[in-house]
């Protein structure tokens, strides 16, 4: 078996004027593939506890992008489209599950 994993991770405020990218998401998380199990193995989060249950029950996991930002106004549609084209071409490892970590 075979799962996607992804964790995109805004709390959007639309009075903010303040549209966070990649620098504002790199300021707090933003990983790609390999990265991401390197950085959250043996954490208590939403990552981690995939990963062991993952460990656990022979589960591979296809890994695409982990980003979190702080709150702020409406994502930089540039940045949004790219975080996408991530989780859409880990789509392309033909998965049975998708996990969205939040």
């Amino acid at each position: 078996m075979k799962w996607l994993v992804a964790e995109f991770v805004h709390e959007t405020n639309t009075f903010s004027t303040i549209h966070p990218g990649r620098d504002e998401f790199a300021a707090v998380i933003l990983h790609e593939g390999p990265a991401i199990p390197q950085y959250y193995k043996g954490t208590r989060t939403c990552v981690g506890a995939f990963m062991d249950f993952a460990e656990r029950n022979g589960i591979e996991l296809v890994w695409t992008v982990a980003a979190h930002t702080t709150p702020a106004g409406p994502i930089q549609a540039g940045f949004y489209e790219w975080v996408k084209s991530r989780i859409l071409d880990g789509l392309k490892e033909n998965v049975d599950e998708i996990g969205s970590a939040s």
